[in-house]
């Protein structure tokens, strides 16, 4: 879905190029859908890179366009480094990004809207730091080592306390 939605971005935006890091069962696959579209000078494949902030402190765009998903750590890796993110709204992320105000989201399988949003993201540079300081802005409200530890934290210590009373009550 993406290499598709690249294609339209490209034809609207030719200087545009995209970045893939990682590696998995899809990437061959990938690479024959880069050639059939002529994307070749547009998407460049990473199997890995070692000092990921680089990345995203060279990257003007961060897009996720997961089927299915966790809580994926790299939309809080592009959220601490102040990146914009375009992603899919599956998962977690709609509890990570709230669409419109510090990220765009779209639906899965959806190469279409997909290529909207980053088209959308990319011409307008207001939007697009606007996104970004507000999800840089959550992930130091919420997400943080500390944030997150001090939850942990507080959950601990209701069941401690849950604990202590029912064995009060026995």
């Amino acid at each position: 879905y993406l290499i598709d939605a690249v294609k339209k971005v490209v034809e609207k935006y030719p200087d545009i190029v995209f970045l893939i890091i990682g590696k998995g069962p899809l990437e061959e696959k990938i690479r024959e859908r880069i050639k059939s579209l002529n994307l070749e000078k547009h998407v460049f494949l990473q199997n890995c890179y070692e000092r990921i902030a680089e990345i995203y402190r060279s990257i003007d765009l961060f897009v996720l366009p997961s089927l299915t998903e966790g809580v994926p750590a790299v939309i809080l890796e592009a959220m601490a480094f102040e990146v914009p993110i375009v992603a899919t709204e599956v998962g977690g992320i709609p509890e990570m990004i709230e669409n419109g105000k510090s990220g765009i989201l779209v639906p899965s399988k959806d190469s279409l809207a997909l290529a909207e949003a980053i088209g959308k993201v990319y011409k307008n540079l207001d939007l697009a730091k606007k996104l970004a300081k507000e999800a840089k802005d959550k992930f130091e409200k919420y997400f943080t080592a500390e944030k997150m530890t001090k939850e942990y934290e507080k959950i601990y210590e209701e069941l401690i306390l849950r604990e202590k009373t029912k064995e009060k009550k026995l």
